[in-house]
């Protein structure tokens, strides 16, 4: 029951940010984030219940990392420290 809900806060989030100009530096970086952390908890409750194999959670959480890892270092100006100006 705990999914729906969440993926319906993540929709809303979404939704009243740009529906009322609620945008910031920080929200930029911590939605997408969110968004890969919730994806690595559900493979790997799937995975640890055996729904999913270990090869299948590791490919999914490893894209995700990778994905996670090449935003923050793509638009912190390849490794120039931009993440310290946020907000």
């Amino acid at each position: 029951m705990g999914r729906p809900r969440v993926g319906v806060s993540d929709w809303a989030d979404g939704y009243f940010a740009a529906r009322f100009e609620q945008r910031s530096v920080l929200g930029s970086y911590l939605d997408p984030l969110a968004d890969k952390v919730l994806i690595a908890c559900v493979v790997g409750a799937l995975g640890w219940q055996g729904a999913l194999s270990a090869p299948i959670v590791g490919v999914i959480v490893s894209r995700d990392a990778l994905l996670v890892a090449g935003g923050f270092y793509h638009r912190c100006g390849r490794g120039g420290g931009a993440v310290l100006h946020l907000i």
